[in-house]
């Protein structure tokens, strides 16, 4: 019975999809939505980081290959991400690595995303 009630949420659309329809209208180009804060906005307007060969990594031009979650361009918005490692799991289907390495990874990212964000 689980089964069929778990298939059931994840084969349905929404409720609200008649909102996602109407931010089709506006917005041109697929719709992704920011792991840090939930807005669904443009591709063009958020960061893209992907898992590639195991190495967490930005996406600049958004057609690198492999498994990728969206972060908006706010640097709140990263740090919030950052601090959710469960979330950035979950979204790239992969597992937590050890506290050194990801704080080393999350200081390159850091600086990579705010050299990204403002030049």
């Amino acid at each position: 019975m689980r089964m069929r009630v778990w298939l059931r949420l994840r084969c349905c659309p929404p409720l609200n999809s008649h909102l996602d329809k109407d931010l089709r209208r506006i917005v041109p180009g697929p719709i992704r939505t920011c792991l840090g804060c939930g807005a669904k906005v443009g591709k063009a307007e958020l960061v893209r980081l992907v898992i590639s060969a195991g190495e967490l990594m930005i996406d600049e031009a958004g057609r690198r290959p492999g498994r990728g979650a969206y972060c908006c361009r706010k640097s709140g918005c990263f740090q919030r991400l950052m601090k959710q490692r469960k979330k950035l799991g979950w979204a790239l289907r992969c597992q937590a690595r050890d506290k050194a390495s990801d704080l080393v990874m999350q200081v390159g990212l850091e600086a990579q995303f705010a050299r990204m964000v403002y030049s």
